[in-house]
């Protein structure tokens, strides 16, 4: 996710590709095992994103991407992924994910075709 976001730093580029991973990879609880790279690929051609690009920065600077995020992240989150939508907690166990974003994307005047499904 932070390479889509530092490579793609639209948020129409990079929300489709995020939603994907939320609907594609396991949910909930710690996870330590080695997702399989097609689940990130497959999101990446589902989005329009150049995977090569995702996987260049993956392994040249994912790492310190991943740190500047957590140092940027409030002690008070608990779990990833913790969404804040206009400060407020979002419960991502019951809330759909992307009508939540598009209805806070549309009413700051954002247009999206995902956001155009909902």
């Amino acid at each position: 996710e932070q390479c889509a976001v530092h490579v793609y730093p639209q948020l129409e580029q990079h929300l489709p590709f995020v939603e994907c991973l939320y609907r594609t990879l396991p949910m909930g609880g710690h996870h330590d095992d080695v997702l399989d790279p097609t689940l990130f690929e497959g999101c990446a051609i589902q989005s329009q994103l150049n995977y090569e690009l995702l996987k260049t920065c993956r392994q040249d600077i994912g790492w310190e991407l991943q740190k500047k995020a957590a140092s940027a992240t409030p002690t008070y989150h608990d779990h990833v992924p913790w969404v804040e939508l206009n400060h407020v907690h979002f419960d991502e166990t019951s809330q759909d994910f992307v009508q939540e974003i598009c209805k806070v994307y549309v009413a700051n005047g954002g247009s999206h075709p995902i956001c155009q499904e909902q």
